[in-house]
């Protein structure tokens, strides 16, 4: 091998545009194609004597020791390929870029930036296109063929260099000189001025982030204002302070994917990230981050599939995990800047996403910076809620832009106009423009090409008018383009802000190289601009150029551009539909008026299934509606079809978390299916509208239990998977407060028996849980056992984590019960790894709740003041206001345990007014009154809840929790026929603890059994219980409950009296002082201690 050439070397890379797909629409032929390509590149590079450095599939790496030399050969190579014929008339394109240095000479390579540098700027070309840096630019433009020239294209950002290059294009006669935007954005913009404040405060916050603590930043302003004018400023800054920057755009004009912006600036991260950080980045939200960014598939190996059958909030919740995850991993590396522009129009899951992730942000190295028109925000805008949650996030900072001053605007006028301006002219332009930046340019570029800008200013305002408003000058603007050049631009207008020249030579019916010869235009007039970080992409320089076209289009002109649109859009994508969906269904919708009606109907409901696979739901149930509102320009029409999509409406509203607007859909739905003899349909509107979770009782709703009926009456009598799901949710739920427990325990089993019948473990799983919850109560703890045994195994089988939670959260509880509190710890160990796998608030809240339970029962009270809030925040977000139950619930433990119950009456008070169904809650309040001897209100409580036998207390998983505080007020309070019938029945569950679930345990029953009994008189019976009630608490490592058990013991030892009765109080006392003194337990610690002291002095317990 030669020496490489050393000194002043040209370095020149080539590659073949599209090779992959090429290989894979040759296959076999391909290696044809490759050899030919080969033999030209070697012929052009021997000709003009390069060096070949390297050749790795179709990318050269060649070395010249002059400049000349390589471009020769480049344009050699271009004009051999340009002749060719290919097989099957593929075109193969080859971009070839060019750079000069001094490289270094290591062995038989080079190394150095050079080498970097000349890779990327090829990288940034298109097939077809030579790119030359400056340096080689230098060297060879003075002696370029005449059939050769430069054209400047500008300062670019290359990837992972922080200066610019500017890059040139050798435009050679007979070779195409027409290309899309370069795969580079532009470095530099010529017109922004002033906003040192406002960059100040970026650039603290970038500084903070760099330092660990990054920010949300908000800058809000008029159209035109210089918001995007300042990003570019400080995302120019933050790239030469070190930060990686990524941009994401809304799509103003509609039809953009769910979640859009995230999506562009997700992809660009992916597209730079080097793919040994790209696995670890992403950890195990992979899968998820997938969903928004498919091509991860093709660049991370054995990538698994994203988890199928999670809860709607749940799979949002682990997808934003995933992000935030991944953002937090990236930015340890590199930190990062995320500009989000157009807020105001962004997808309503884009803003749920910010939200979650801008409370996280203080914790990472990132700056969120988003930008929006508050001016926008009408009506019930989903923006508006937004904005007060960022508000409440720590490190979220709003800017609000005016116009520049007065100082500020000649400078820009210079910028833009390339002269000084005379005096007056910057006071007048001002003045008209209020340094409104987009008018102030779009002025002075007006006048300058009309040749008047010297005319405007003191003394000269009536020979040159200034336009009076923005859209004025940009219509006088876009009218010195030509007619053909404002057409075409007419058209882009109607597929949004941003388009591709492909799709708009289609929609146009005019060649690509027609297209780019009349954008030429618009370009250099700065009308449209390159989509910074969206490579390929052509973008309106602003919004109000894009509206200033659109504007002008009639109705009926509308209806037909959009149906051209959208049928040319389906031809472009035919191959791969998917990702364009939204687009499809946006533009087919527009054109409905026109008869397009059915591919409206088709594309929204295909794009709404795929918005629902990946949670964003607010974009589905949008997409739905739009469906509905097409049924009504179709005739006849079609009312099964609007069934369906009230089910499909109703399920995503659902998903959203608008359980109150789904329930409406779903009602809606039902009484159409109803209607129509559509028992199918019936029967999923009665199951949405009981919500996601099997044991939702639904206490206090009027529409489930009819429901849930009529399904099942409509639906034939023969197996099938939605008759064993109505079954199953009828027995569980809306049945399992009824007092008579037969039906519910009927159905239930009927459930299960035709799901095994069915055999499909998902079915069975969802039959087996409604079991469980339907015969739920104290005295089948052994079958409750085996039905959690069995719905793990199921749920497993079914690929169901969820419920394969459930069933062990189930065990747990049953466990507790049966005062197992080791396998408690071991049903718990399995829920948690679960709960990792899932990332989902109900299956966290699940865990959360019955730790907090846990610390409670078991003395560990600080613990439990840190559990409790944090069960209720998960709880809140995965079932709403229900959770505020459990709250009360949980607190009325921990404050009775502490002596605290007085602070507790308010929200016991206000949760029994507000959830007047849940019995359980009136329970708690006789039992806080009796503790507060408050004994009037305690007895008239107890009264009533004992009547009929204790006939307000439904046989149900609250049941025994609630007898077991009863029977406490009756102990107090209650007469001898209260106390003796509590006794009796709770007499067979004496070897039980009293569980609410997930919420409290009060220990074992048969503390409540020994004070029943004492109040009877049973003095053996009671100190028999109490002494089981002692051994099962202590088993238990109930601290609370053994001090409580030793006090009530000691009481009612004490009124017998006897010394040998006063040596055993003294004990139990000694005792329990002494542990509710190390737990805090206030009010049992004075009540044992005067009980104590009457002990001694052989006086009456008070």
């Amino acid at each position: 091998m030669s020496e490489l050439p050393s000194g002043t070397v040209t370095f020149l890379f080539t590659d073949i545009e599209g090779s992959t797909r090429l290989l894979e629409q040759l296959r076999d032929r391909y290696a044809d194609v490759l050899a030919e390509h080969h033999r030209v590149l070697r012929e052009a590079v021997a000709r003009f004597a390069g060096h070949e450095v390297d050749t790795q599939g179709d990318a050269f790496f060649v070395a010249f020791s002059r400049a000349g030399k390589a471009v020769g050969a480049a344009v050699a190579a271009q004009r051999a390929l340009m002749t060719l014929t290919w097989p099957e008339g593929v075109d193969v394109r080859v971009r070839m870029g060019l750079d000069t240095g001094e490289p270094t000479v290591g062995g038989d390579r080079y190394v150095g930036l050079r080498v970097h540098r000349a890779a990327r700027i090829c990288s940034a070309g298109h097939g077809g296109q030579i790119l030359l840096s400056s340096a080689t630019r230098e060297l060879v433009e003075d002696d370029l063929p005449p059939d050769v020239v430069l054209r400047d294209l500008g300062e670019r950002r290359l990837k992972d260099f922080e200066r610019p290059e500017r890059l040139f294009q050798l435009v050679v006669e007979g070779l195409e000189d027409r290309f899309l935007p370069l795969k580079a954005s532009e470095a530099v913009t010529d017109s922004f001025v002033g906003r040192e404040r406002e960059l100040a405060e970026l650039e603290r916050s970038l500084e903070q982030a760099l330092g660990g603590r990054g920010h949300l930043v908000l800058v809000d302003g008029e159209a035109g204002i210089g918001k995007s004018l300042l990003a570019d400023e400080f995302a120019r800054r933050a790239r030469a302070a070190g930060a990686h920057v990524f941009w994401g755009r809304s799509w103003e004009a509609g039809g953009a994917p769910a979640y859009w912006p995230w999506v562009q600036a997700l992809r660009a991260y992916v597209r730079d990230a080097r793919p040994e950080s790209l696995r670890a980045d992403l950890g195990t939200g992979a899968a998820d981050i997938a969903q928004l960014v498919p091509e991860l598939r093709e660049l991370v190996a054995d990538l698994p599939a994203a988890a199928a059958g999670a809860e709607s909030g749940g799979a949002r919740f682990r997808l934003f995990d995933s992000i935030a995850g991944l953002l937090r991993n990236a930015s340890r590396r590199r930190p990062l800047v995320i500009v989000l522009d157009d807020l105001h129009a962004a997808d309503e899951p884009s803003l749920l996403l910010l939200q979650f992730l801008a409370p996280q942000l203080t914790e990472t190295r990132v700056v969120v910076l988003g930008m929006y028109r508050e001016t926008e925000l009408e009506g019930d805008h989903p923006l508006r809620p937004a904005l007060a949650e960022f508000a409440r996030a720590p490190g979220t900072l709003t800017l609000s832009l005016a116009g520049l001053t007065r100082a500020d605007v000649p400078l820009l006028i210079e910028r833009i106009s390339g002269t000084h301006p005379a005096e007056g002219v910057s006071d007048a332009i001002h003045g008209e423009t209020e340094g409104n930046p987009l008018f102030v340019v779009e002025v002075v570029r007006l006048l300058v090409a009309e040749g008047t800008l010297h005319d405007v200013g003191e003394g000269r305002a009536r020979r040159v008018a200034l336009p009076a408003g923005v859209r004025e000058v940009i219509d006088r603007r876009l009218r010195r383009l030509s007619e053909d050049a404002r057409r075409l631009l007419t058209l882009a207008s109607v597929l949004g802000r941003e388009f591709t020249v492909d799709v708009l030579a289609a929609v146009s019916e005019v060649r690509t190289d027609a297209v780019l010869d009349l954008l030429d235009d618009a370009l250099a007039a700065r009308l449209l601009t390159e989509a910074p970080g969206a490579y390929g992409r052509l973008r309106f320089s602003h919004a109000l150029v894009r509206e200033a076209l659109y504007d002008e289009l009639s109705q009926f002109l509308r209806i037909r551009l959009h149906r051209r649109a959208g049928e040319a859009l389906e031809g472009i994508y035919s191959a791969n539909v998917g990702p364009h969906l939204a687009e499809l269904a946006h533009h087919f919708f527009k054109a409905a008026p026109g008869g397009e009606v059915d591919k409206a109907l088709e594309y929204g409901r295909r794009a709404g299934e795929q918005a629902v696979n990946m949670t964003a739901y607010e974009e589905a149930t949008r997409l739905y509606r739009m469906g509905l509102e097409l049924l009504d320009l179709r005739e006849p029409p079609d009312e099964e079809l609007r069934c369906e999509l009230l089910l499909r409406l109703g399920d995503s509203r659902a998903r959203a978390g608008d359980m109150a607007g789904a329930k409406e859909t779903f009602l809606e739905a039902a009484t159409l299916a109803k209607t129509l003899n559509l028992a199918e349909q019936l029967g999923r509107a009665a199951l949405g509208y009981g919500g996601r979770f099997v044991w939702e009782a639904a206490r206090g709703d009027p529409h489930l239990l009819p429901l849930l009926e009529d399904a099942l009456r409509e639906l034939p009598e023969v197996d099938s998977h939605l008759r064993a799901k109505v079954l199953a949710r009828l027995a569980a739920g809306p049945l399992r407060d009824d007092i008579d427990r037969k039906r519910r325990d009927v159905l239930s089993r009927e459930a299960v028996e035709m799901a095994r019948r069915l055999g499909d473990p998902a079915t069975l799983a969802f039959a087996l849980d409604g079991r469980y919850n339907a015969v739920w109560s104290p005295e089948n703890l052994d079958e409750r056992l085996d039905l959690s045994f069995e719905l793990v195994s199921t749920a497993t089988e079914a690929a169901d984590k969820e419920r394969a939670l459930q069933a062990h959260h189930y065990r747990a509880l049953a466990l507790l019960e049966a005062g197992d509190i080791p396998g408690v710890y071991a049903e718990l160990d399995a829920k948690a790894k679960l709960a990792e796998d899932l990332r989902q608030p109900a299956q966290r809240w699940y865990l959360a709740s019955v730790r907090a339970t846990l610390a409670t029962f078991q003395g560990r009270f600080e613990e439990a003041e840190e559990l409790i809030p944090q069960a209720f925040a998960l709880g809140e977000r995965a079932q709403g206001s229900i959770a505020s139950i459990y709250r009360v619930i949980h607190l009325h433990a921990l404050r009775d345990a502490q002596g605290r119950l007085d602070e507790h009456e308010e929200p016991v008070r206000r949760a029994v007014a507000d959830f007047p169904t849940y019995v359980v809650l009136r329970c708690i309040l006789a039992h806080l009154y009796g503790e507060l001897q408050r004994e009037r209100e305690a007895s008239a409580l107890l009264e009533a809840l004992a009547a009929d036998d204790f006939a307000a207390l439904p046989m149900n998983e609250e049941w025994l929790f609630g007898m077991s505080l009863l029977a406490d007020v009756a102990a107090a309070v209650g007469n001898e026929g209260q106390v003796a019938a509590m006794y009796e029945v709770l007499l067979p569950y004496a070897d039980l603890n009293a569980v609410s679930a997930p919420d409290s345990c009060r220990g074992s029953v048969s503390r409540n059994l020994g004070s029943l009994a004492a109040r009877l008189g049973r003095r053996d019976a009671a100190m028999h219980h109490f002494d089981d009630a002692l051994a099962m608490n202590a088993r238990a490592d109930a601290r609370p409950w053994v001090a409580q058990t030793q006090y009530d013991y000691a009481r009612m030892l004490h009124e017998v009296g006897g010394p040998d009765n006063t040596e055993r109080t003294l004990q139990l006392l000694a005792d329990c002082r002494r542990a509710a003194g190390e737990l805090g337990m206030r009010s049992l610690l004075e009540r044992a201690s005067r009980l104590d002291e009457a002990a001694r002095l052989g006086r009456p317990s008070t």
